[in-house]
């Protein structure tokens, strides 16, 4: 623009105008219907354009909105323009920024005036999508999956927010609810007497679920250890462990005597195998696992004790079973006595 005057002169006299504006500025102004919008929605624009001398414009107008839509032209009438853009439904959350370009032309296709008008809306984010992710399928007990959970919006960016996620096993036990957050991973370390078989992994925000299956493997192992002149025998898997087992004793003269004794020991449980021989000092060795310089007493001999949460009878089988037969043989002696007419039955 430039700042001008007119003056002047006629013989001696001078005459000077006041300053004017000399400029091809056109003033505009934009509304919006709404501030902040969904993806999907339509954006509506109402512009007003007035040149500099007051006058309103007439010509056409170049709307854009960075990098989401393609530039739209309307028309410029009276100073008034009207344009609506429809956004992508994955348009990514953000504050953008929407450019109107006014124009006025001459009749050769010059651009007489001009002006340039901004304005600012904001996307914002819509939960759109909920996925559950594990880095393995098939897991055997004591082992880690990590999983994780990730709510995603309209262009894939993953929105913070707390998600549920509930694991239940094979026999559809709650094992463990928690809120973990959208696209961190979080370690599951499964236990070592986890149950084998189909577990679930469900995971839920909003009106959003997903889940997924994994395997938790069979594991059958025992853990041998010496306790208070006993060994133990732990079944540390989760399956129940059943198998023939030897123990070797070998005296201080290098004599071995060997028991074999097979176990049958249910997941959680143990046992105990109690080794006798004459009093001395020995060397045990049971599954290639060793104990040296242990104390036994007694005769060489091999007995097994489970133990678990049922009754009395239950632990100890050999002694119920000792208990029916003496039962017996009681019942079997009174029968013989009374036949023989030595039984006395008081009235």
């Amino acid at each position: 623009p430039l700042q001008c005057h007119i003056k002047t002169e006629f013989e001696s006299e001078t005459a000077t105008s006041n300053e004017f504006l000399v400029t091809n500025r056109i003033d505009a102004s934009l509304e919006l219907n709404k501030q902040y919008l969904q993806p999907d929605e339509a954006l509506i624009i109402k512009g007003h354009a007035v040149k500099a001398n007051s006058l309103v414009a007439d010509g056409f107008a170049e709307i854009s909105v960075s990098d989401i839509v393609k530039t739209q032209y309307v028309n410029v009438e009276q100073g008034s323009f009207n344009a609506q853009i429809k956004l992508p439904s994955n348009t990514p959350a953000k504050t953008y920024t929407l450019q109107a370009n006014i124009f006025e032309k001459n009749e050769k296709g010059d651009t007489t005036n001009k002006g340039v008008v901004e304005i600012n809306f904001n996307v914002i984010s819509v939960p759109s999508k909920l996925e559950l992710s594990i880095n393995e399928e098939k897991l055997p007990p004591g082992k880690i999956a990590v999983l994780k959970a990730s709510l995603y919006d309209q262009s894939s960016q993953i929105i913070k927010e707390n998600i549920s996620v509930r694991i239940k096993d094979s026999k559809g036990r709650n094992i463990i609810d928690i809120l973990v957050n959208s696209g961190e991973n979080f370690d599951y370390k499964l236990e070592q007497n986890a149950v084998p078989g189909e577990w679930q992994i469900e995971s839920s925000i909003l009106d959003f679920k997903a889940k997924r299956i994994i395997y938790v493997e069979e594991y059958g192992a025992a853990g041998i250890s010496l306790e208070n002149g006993k060994i133990v025998v732990r079944n540390i898997g989760n399956v129940p462990y059943k198998k023939e087992i030897e123990s070797t004793i070998t005296d201080e003269n290098g004599n071995a005597k060997t028991v074999t004794k097979k176990l049958a020991i249910d997941v959680g449980e143990e046992a105990e195998l109690r080794l006798l021989a004459s009093e001395g000092v020995y060397n045990v060795e049971i599954e290639g696992k060793k104990f040296n310089n242990v104390p036994l007493t007694g005769a060489v001999s091999a007995s097994l004790r489970l133990k678990n949460q049922a009754g009395f009878l239950t632990q100890y089988h050999f002694l119920a079973i000792a208990l029916f037969a003496l039962l017996l043989v009681m019942l079997a002696f009174g029968l013989q006595r009374a036949s023989r007419g030595t039984m006395k039955v008081k009235s």
